[in-house]
């Protein structure tokens, strides 16, 4: 008995395409970096985040655990 492997597609096998490569990028305008926190780019929420961890850290709070987690929030919503 032979076995042959059959082509699981009924489409004829496609021809490779090859694309020229990606046109480089011009130099940046300015060699100042930007900003890594770029203040007119918050959002409300971002706001209230920053907003609440300042009032607890003025009124003296010790909860540091959730200080940690609104600041880990300002973070990962930035």
């Amino acid at each position: 008995m032979r076995v042959i492997q059959m082509n699981p597609s009924s489409e004829a096998p496609r021809e490779r395409v090859s694309y020229p490569p990606p046109p480089k990028m011009s130099p940046p305008l300015s060699h100042r970096p930007a900003p890594i926190f770029d203040i007119k780019s918050f959002k409300k929420d971002d706001w209230i985040l920053l907003s609440i961890i300042a009032v607890l850290m003025l009124e003296g709070s010790e909860d540091y655990i959730l200080l940690c987690a609104l600041g880990y929030l300002f973070i990962m919503g930035f």
